[in-house]
C-alpha cells in the first residue's frame, strides 16, 4: 500500500482513480475490477435514472466489498434550450444526418437530464464510500449528508470558474471533508489531485 492522504483515508492500496466514465463504460464489472486491484474504481451516473443508479451501486457491491466512487454532474440549475435554439441546431445536423442515413430534425427532446434532486437521494440512501462530483458544486447541505452517512466526497474542476465556484459555494466543499479535488490541466486529459 502506497503511504499517500489518498490511500489512508479510502483504505485503497494504490493512489490511482478510474475515471467515472458515464454514458456506458464504466461498467460495475470494471469498477469492482479496478476496486479489487486496489485503486478506486468509479461509477459514472450522471445520466442514469435514480433506479439505474441504484442498481449499479448493488451490482458493484456483489462484485467487490473494496472502496468506490459513485460519480454524478452537478451543473445546478439551468433553463433548457429554446425551441428556436433547439430547431437550429438540428438543422445543422441534418446534413450529417442525410450522409449517415438517418432521420432527418428528428422531434426536439422532451427532457434534457436526469433530476439531480433524485440523483443525490439515491447516493443518500445507499452510501457508496465515494461520491464525485463534476461541472458545479452539490445544491447546499448535501455534502454535510455526506459526511454525517460516512460517504466521502470528491470534487473535479474543469477549469479555474469551477475552482472558484467550489471555494466560493454556500458549503464550501474543502469545509465538508472532500477528499481530494481534481482539475483538468490546460486542457489536457492528465489530472492533478489536490489533497
Amino acid at each position: 500500500m502506497w503511504n499517500t492522504i489518498l490511500t489512508r483515508s479510502l483504505g485503497i492500496r494504490y493512489p490511482i482513480i478510474q475515471a467515472p466514465m458515464a454514458g456506458g463504460p464504466s461498467t460495475p464489472q470494471l469498477v469492482a475490477a479496478v476496486s479489487n486491484a486496489g485503486g478506486l474504481g468509479s461509477l459514472g451516473c450522471g445520466y442514469l435514472t435514480p433506479d439505474g443508479i441504484r442498481d449499479e451501486i448493488r451490482s458493484t457491491r456483489k462484485l467487490t466489498d473494496k472502496p468506490f466512487a459513485v460519480a454524478l454532474f452537478t451543473p445546478g440549475k439551468s433553463d433548457p434550450p429554446s425551441p428556436s435554439i433547439i430547431q437550429e441546431a438540428s438543422r445543422l445536423l441534418d446534413p450529417y444526418r442525410k450522409e449517415l442515413g438517418l432521420p432527418l430534425s428528428p422531434p426536439s427532446p422532451t427532457k434534457f437530464g436526469e433530476a439531480l434532486e433524485e440523483q443525490l437521494q439515491v447516493i443518500l440512501e445507499e452510501k457508496p464510500p465515494v461520491f464525485a462530483f463534476t461541472f458545479g458544486v452539490p445544491p447546499e447541505g448535501f455534502l454535510r449528508e455526506c459526511r454525517k452517512r460516512g460517504i466521502w466526497t470528491m470534487g473535479t474542476a474543469t477549469n479555474a470558474a469551477e475552482v472558484r465556484l467550489m471555494r466560493d459555494s454556500p458549503d464550501p466543499v474543502s469545509r465538508y471533508g472532500v477528499l481530494s479535488l481534481l482539475s483538468y490541466l490546460a486542457g489536457s486529459r492528465n489530472h492533478l489531485v489536490l489533497l
